[in-house]
Order: structure tokens, then sequence, then C-alpha cells
């Protein structure tokens, strides 16, 4: 019931935009389009979630994490062709350790950039040598495929394949979701 709401969804807004004379790719598989869209929006609303016996916290300002921990906050800004990352690392003291911004040329959707955050920002701690680490980023839906065996399309299946791959190495190693006011740093380097 949920896919056929979906598809007729989605058929409306096709119609709407032949109508409204936009461009529209005819050439898209639409069941295939809804049943990923459905898929997504499943996983972006999954609110409980436990990662190795930690359960995630909605924060609403940034905290530091506890003693003898490190917290990577990291974040994208998007445009059509650039995707820019931002990364900070801070000790328990709230002190900044190490700071990146990188610009990416890439056409890419907000999750899949959000990903590739979370992974640039595992490589980027643990080339640092900072572990034990909590890793925070606000998106919700991400943050889930990566603590639950969820599926997910094609393209952010291979990201979030790699990132648990990384979380293999360490079991030192925490993904959560924070609100964008606890990422702000993160935020403003993208």
């Amino acid at each position: 019931m949920e896919l056929l709401c979906v598809v007729l969804w989605r058929l409306w807004y096709v119609r709407n935009q032949i109508v409204h004379g936009k461009a529209h790719n005819g050439q898209e598989d639409m069941v295939s389009w809804c049943a990923s869209f459905l898929r997504d929006f499943k996983g972006a609303n999954e609110v409980t979630y436990v990662n190795r016996g930690v359960v995630a916290e909605k924060w609403t300002r940034w905290v530091p994490p506890d003693h003898n921990l490190y917290k990577l906050n990291c974040d994208v800004a998007l445009d059509s062709i650039h995707v820019g990352l931002g990364m900070v690392i801070r000790d328990s003291l709230g002190e900044v350790l190490v700071t990146s911004a990188q610009r990416l040329v890439s056409n890419v959707s907000p999750q899949i950039a959000k990903a590739m955050a979370i992974f640039k920002g595992l490589q980027f701690a643990m080339n640092n040598g900072l572990l034990p680490v909590v890793i925070e980023l606000d998106a919700q839906g991400v943050v889930n495929y990566i603590n639950n065996d969820l599926d997910s399309a094609a393209e952010l299946g291979l990201i979030i394949w790699d990132i648990k791959d990384l979380l293999q190495m360490s079991s030192s190693i925490v993904v959560v979701y924070a609100s964008r006011k606890a990422n702000m740093v993160a935020h403003n380097l993208s």
C-alpha cells in the first residue's frame, strides 16, 4: 500500500512538471525510483537504534565526549557540481585538535554526501591516531544505515559498506546522530 501511495505521488509530481513546462527525464523506472525513495524514507525516519551497546542521543548543542574519548563532527555543503566536506575533532575538554575542509567535484545526493563525510572523517580520525572516537552527523538516515542492517540504494550502499569495513577495524568507534545545532563548527567548515 505504501509503495502504491508513493507511485501515485510521483505520478502527480511528473504530471505537474509536464503541465508547467519544466523538463522531466521520462526515462526513469517509476516503480524502482519509488521503491528506492520509500526505502530511504523509512531508513531516514528510524529513530531508535543501538550501536555496540551505546544508545545514540539527540543533542541540541555540542557536548564534549567522555574523558579519554575524541569527538568527530562532520558535515557537508552542496552545490550543483561540488561537495564541501567539513570535519573537526575535539577532545573531552572541547579543545579543537584538528580540522579539515575539503572540496570535491561531485554531483551527488545529500545523503550520499553525508555518507562520504563520515567515510572521510573516519579516515581522518584514524590517520591522526585520534581513537576512540564518537562520530556525530546531522543525517539520521545515514546514521541508521550505518548502525543497522538496512538495505540502501546502490551508490549509497557502497559507501556505507566502506564505512562499516573501517568500523570493523576498531570497536572504539561510535556513529551517532546530532542536530545541526550540535554540529555547527563542521557545518561552517563545509
